[in-house]
């Protein structure tokens, strides 16, 4: 996500890079405490399923935003659409890190 941003608009594609970490890791950090919360009620398995399936529901919407892109040309619209894939990534990496502690330590 970070390098389709950044070499499409210049200056605006460094901020919009800067944005990919910042929500990614915004996301990251709720959804680790969600899953530490409420790993006890909903179980560790749907919690983690969670996780795993984010990523590739992540991926397929990426592929479709960037060949409509390709087709259409780029606009800050589309480029903010595609920076907020990031939100998916953000709850895999949080349910994964958290998940993976807790799954271990049992």
């Amino acid at each position: 996500v970070m390098q389709s941003l950044a070499l499409e608009g210049g200056r605006s594609g460094i901020l919009l890079s800067g944005f990919c970490i910042i929500v990614a890791q915004t996301f990251m950090v709720g959804t680790a405490k969600i899953c530490g919360e409420k790993s006890a009620l909903y179980g560790r398995k749907i919690l983690f399923l969670i996780g795993f399936f984010s990523v590739p529901l992540r991926c397929l919407i990426l592929t479709g935003l960037l060949y409509l892109r390709d087709l259409n040309g780029s606009s800050l619209f589309l480029q903010i659409v595609i920076l907020s894939t990031q939100v998916l990534d953000g709850i895999g990496a949080g349910a994964f890190g958290t998940m993976y502690i807790l799954v271990t330590s049992d």
